[in-house]
């Protein structure tokens, strides 16, 4: 899981330099070195060991790029293990000192990513972070598994990586809530299950308050199709911020949304129907994922009527295996399509 957490930043140490005044004549001889290290810029081509020892500050001041009002030379204090850090000499707590704190510059104690994964059950154990591409990934180990825990664990088990929008907390936390809306309204959708095009109610509503207009039709008489009853929910909890998709890897998160294939329906299409009302075709099932029950998967799916609960995978492959062509022979042939859409709320686009 990317959780590019990279934030404007102005070094801790630049506050006690606020009256520094750039001068510009001095910047090019700044550039070649810094007096407060007593050592070249290994930037400039020169190793380490090619640093003269350091002297007298006085004498250096003369070629710093900044100076107090005063006339006194000043610096910002550079990170003491050079380009090894990264390239920004500046920078500190992966530029997010705002959430994070690294008393000696050696070890980040503490960010807001990593106290919101302990809240929900995810220790430091279970997790590493790739400073140079601010990521977050899962290692070996049995996360939450329910909630927002099982929500952020299986993102860091995903092999896509997650782009928090605004690099905030904040953001990450509305993108776990659309997925928990999602589902909690799968699992009270209380429909008659039906092929017909139109969607039952004020269609208007929708577009404005999906929440709502949900709602009002939700009510154990709507007929509704699965594709169409699968959209309603799923903007719900995404409120049209635009689909995400990534490829079936196995990591199920809960309120993604798949779609079990019939391969058999592929096949020949006119064995099994035509969508239309008289003659509903059997090409497969919109599905979310809801959570899980011991070691299986769970997903709902608009097929029946009314409330019905959430299914594990190898139950929907004996429902789909069971569907009967148009001769009365059950020979469904179930499998994954390679596209999961999940919301976008909360992450870059």
């Amino acid at each position: 899981m990317t959780l590019n957490r990279l934030l404007p930043f102005a070094a801790l140490a630049v506050a006690w330099c606020l009256a520094c005044a750039p001068a510009q004549a001095k910047m090019a001889a700044c550039a070649e070195k810094n007096a407060l290290w007593g050592k070249f810029l290994q930037a400039s081509g020169r190793k380490l060991s090619d640093a003269p020892p350091a002297r007298d500050l006085a004498v250096e001041s003369e070629g710093c790029g900044y100076e107090t009002a005063m006339g006194r030379a000043c610096w910002p204090s550079r990170d003491p293990i050079e380009e090894r850090g990264g390239m920004n000499l500046y920078g500190m707590c992966y530029n997010n000192s705002i959430n994070a704190i690294d008393l000696l510059g050696m070890k980040i104690e503490c960010c807001g990513i990593e106290s919101y994964l302990k809240e929900q059950g995810i220790s430091t154990s279970l997790f590493t972070f790739d400073a140079s591409t601010s990521i977050y990934s899962a290692v070996t180990g049995a996360g939450p598994t329910s909630g927002e825990g099982l929500i952020l664990w299986r993102m860091l088990k995903a092999q896509t990586n997650f782009k928090i929008k605004d690099l905030s907390i904040k953001n990450l936390k509305k993108h776990v809530e659309a997925r928990q809306t999602i589902v909690r309204n799968a699992l009270k959708a209380d429909f008659i299950f039906s092929t017909q095009p139109k969607p039952p109610g004020n269609i208007q509503l929708f577009f404005k308050d999906p929440q709502g207009y949900f709602d009002s039709i939700n009510n154990g008489t709507s007929a509704i199709a699965c594709e169409r009853l699968s959209r309603i929910i799923f903007e719900t909890g995404n409120k049209f911020e635009g689909d995400e998709y990534r490829e079936y890897d196995g990591v199920w998160i809960p309120g993604d949304w798949g779609y079990i294939k019939n391969l058999a329906w592929e096949k020949d299409p006119n064995r099994w129907g035509n969508e239309s009302i008289s003659s509903p075709a059997f090409s497969g099932e919109n599905v979310f994922h809801t959570g899980v029950s011991g070691s299986d998967d769970m997903f709902w799916g608009h097929f029946d009527n009314h409330k019905h609960p959430p299914m594990s995978e190898s139950d929907w492959w004996i429902h789909i295996k069971d569907w009967k062509d148009k001769f009365g022979v059950s020979s469904g042939e179930p499998k994954w399509r390679n596209r999961i859409i999940y919301p976008r709320v909360g992450l870059s686009k």
